[in-house]
């Protein structure tokens, strides 16, 4: 994995990684997690830690304003790779470097988990993004098959 040759921490020292789901060319905040370890997927500390360190609000505050983060709009800071990939939909993993603030994209896939919320369970605040992708991805599907949307 090349993210293990960078230092991608953040200033607290915390990684994060942030992803973004596409869905027909559009760039929507899907989620961001964050440990203590590069090799970010999954928070194993209970929501109530999540919380305690403010990543509830780190997250909330992506989802509404992604520009804040990037810099650009997230459709203009990866244009590269939406124009060079054919998918209708897929993820974008990125984080971004301690040292000199640049991005460093993980992964692109289409086979990644997009609009899931990890466990919404323990991360109730997570239902109404993953809503809103999934409908998205609802309306994309039916525009594609020539369908009304549902």
């Amino acid at each position: 994995y090349a993210i293990d040759y960078h230092d991608c921490a953040s200033p607290d020292e915390m990684f994060r990684r942030y992803r973004l789901a596409c869905v027909g060319g559009r760039l929507i905040p899907e989620g961001m997690r964050a440990d203590f370890k590069w090799n970010v997927h999954s928070w194993d500390h209970g929501p109530e830690k999540w919380s305690e360190l403010g990543f509830d609000e780190e997250e909330k505050a992506f989802w509404e304003n992604p520009e804040e983060l990037l810099g650009a709009p997230p459709e203009e800071f990866f244009r590269d790779i939406v124009e060079a990939t054919e998918l209708d939909i897929y993820g974008i993993d990125f984080g971004i470097r301690k040292d000199d603030g640049r991005v460093i994209v993980y992964e692109v896939n289409s086979a990644m988990a997009i609009a899931n919320g990890g466990d919404l369970v323990k991360f109730p605040y997570r239902i109404p993004q993953c809503d809103h992708i999934k409908g998205l991805i609802i309306d994309l599907l039916f525009e594609k098959a020539g369908k009304a949307s549902a």
